[in-house]
């Protein structure tokens, strides 16, 4: 005996779980199955993988399954074993349904009318006269309903439907930085904290004499510049660097409309979008004519056919 055969008898008599058993099976058709007839034929030498194959299907399906035993065609005039796996009782076709009201008479067919909600009953008989067991399903029969269609507005923002046109919504402000003076006399002026005189002048020329402020863009210090706005009066004022701005200023606005409230833009508007809600589903739908046709005939439960709501649970 090889040790091939060795390993494989003994993986026959290991304990294996379910999982294990469809792993198993799992390669053992990849690698050695053939169709024939319809079925599932599984070849080996080895009859007790043969025996194995054949208990561990029937431990894990529901399948008709025999073993044939044949011959080799070589030189070898060994035994060849087939696993035929014909499938399963409900798949050996011709199967007829019975169906009952009562779950006491049946009637052969393959469909069953109701006029009001019943529970129907149900078996498969299939060629090798193999039955099913009798499930139940209960059928709900409504009227249908149809409602009246009305145009409404949708604001996306606040994902809410209203009568009015315009949609109204808050937001966060947006916040800038800016370099500031921690004296509130001083004035920021390219990153320096400057001290402006009262006077001033109306001319730019008059003012950088005065304040000799030749070397301004240096801003050093020290040093006055000429600065044009209005601080005490509107002109051209002297001023003198006092030191580096020592502070931030944090401000907010509302770049998108609105009143600003601390850190939040209240009461900014835009544009709704136009919806058309049915009236007795209480669905919203783009257009008119989608909405008019959802209203038709609507079923609260279930699905509509031939003038009635049905429902299979």
């Amino acid at each position: 005996m090889s040790f091939a055969t060795e390993v494989k008898n003994e993986l026959c008599f290991l304990d294996y779980s379910d999982n294990d058993v469809i792993v198993l099976l799992s390669g053992f058709v990849r690698n050695n199955y053939s169709i024939v007839d319809g079925c599932l034929v599984l070849s080996t030498e080895n009859a007790k993988i043969a025996r194995f194959l054949f208990s561990m299907f029937k431990r894990i399906y529901d399948v008709d399954i025999v073993i044939n035993q044949g011959s080799m065609n070589n030189f070898k005039k060994k035994s060849s074993y087939n696993v035929v796996i014909s499938g399963s009782t409900s798949r050996n076709g011709n199967v007829e349904y019975y169906y009952s009201l009562d779950n006491v008479t049946f009637t052969r067919g393959s469909s069953v009318t109701v006029s009001s909600t019943s529970t129907v009953y149900a078996y498969a008989i299939d060629t090798k006269n193999q039955k099913s067991d009798v499930v139940s399903k209960t059928v709900t029969i409504g009227t249908p309903q149809t409602g009246t269609v009305s145009s409404t507005y949708y604001c996306s923002k606040t994902n809410t439907y209203q009568s009015s046109s315009t949609c109204s919504y808050s937001y966060s402000a947006s916040k800038t930085s800016t370099p500031g003076c921690s004296n509130s006399d001083y004035e920021v002026i390219n990153g320096y904290c400057y001290q402006v005189e009262a006077s001033y002048y109306e001319q730019s020329s008059y003012c950088n004499s005065s304040c000799n402020s030749s070397n301004r863009d240096d801003s050093p210090l020290g040093m006055y510049r000429c600065v044009y706005g209005t601080y005490i009066w509107t002109g051209y004022h002297c001023a003198i660097a006092q030191s580096a701005a020592d502070t931030t200023v944090i401000s907010y606005s509302c770049p998108n409309g609105g009143t600003l409230s601390n850190t939040t833009c209240t009461g900014a508007t835009y544009t709704a979008t136009t919806k058309y809600k049915c009236s007795v589903s209480n669905a919203y739908y783009d257009t008119n004519a989608a909405a008019t046709t959802a209203c038709e005939n609507y079923c609260s439960t279930g699905s509509y056919y031939n003038s009635k709501c049905y429902k299979l649970g």
